[in-house]
């Protein structure tokens, strides 16, 4: 009869240990260090693309959430246009395209370059169809590209030359447009040879040779 007692009272107190010990890894697993681990391990989206297409141009760039309407606007609204020059002599030459870029106004919390430059007073001149953007907030630099396809705004300048009469530098004349200045220039680079090219910003922002054959 003993033995049957102390045998019962064995079972309860393993069963009850059991108990306890079953209990244990659930208590770790709502512990708040695994909690914390699982917020660590949510992501949610940091960055988006912003796609701006039209008639004229099309953008295409990545930029952080918090700026992303901002960057719309911007981009949504630029004025392009197109200048046309060219120089000849009698009726054979050269000519080149460049483009003038007037954005709105650029937000205070942000800066914007185009082709690695940066746009002075809202407005860039280039002469790539294809020229890189990029917008620097917070310290970081976010990349895109600008296709610009067919401007509505459009300039030609066509200047006629005489070989005899072109120095090292010498102007052709100015293009003023969207609040900037386009000089151009002529220079003699060989006996039969000349290039025509824009300066803009103190910049040369697009140009050509021509060989005289």
């Amino acid at each position: 009869m003993k033995i049957e007692v102390l045998a019962i009272l064995f079972m309860l107190v393993v069963g009850f240990s059991g108990c306890i010990s079953t209990e244990t890894p659930t208590m770790s697993h709502t512990s708040p260090e695994n909690t914390t681990t699982q917020q660590l391990t949510t992501t949610k989206l940091d960055k988006i693309w912003v796609y701006v297409n039209n008639s004229e141009y099309n953008v295409t760039i990545l930029v952080p959430v918090n700026i992303a309407k901002e960057v719309e606007e911007l981009l949504a609204n630029i004025i392009i246009e197109q200048i046309d020059i060219a120089a000849k002599e009698g009726y054979s030459g050269a000519g080149f395209r460049v483009y003038v870029l007037k954005f709105p106004k650029v937000p205070e919390s942000i800066k914007l370059r185009v082709d690695f430059s940066p746009v002075l007073n809202g407005t860039i001149v280039t002469s790539n169809t294809i020229p890189s953007i990029g917008i620097v907030y917070d310290g970081k630099v976010y990349s895109g590209n600008i296709t610009i396809k067919k401007p509505l705004r459009k300039t030609k300048a066509d200047y006629q030359l005489k070989f005899s009469e072109i120095k090292n530098r010498t102007r052709l004349g100015t293009i003023f447009t969207l609040g900037v200045e386009v000089e151009v220039f002529v220079e003699k680079t060989g006996d039969n040879e000349w290039k025509i090219f824009a300066v803009w910003n103190n910049e040369t922002v697009g140009g050509i040779y021509y060989s005289r054959g």
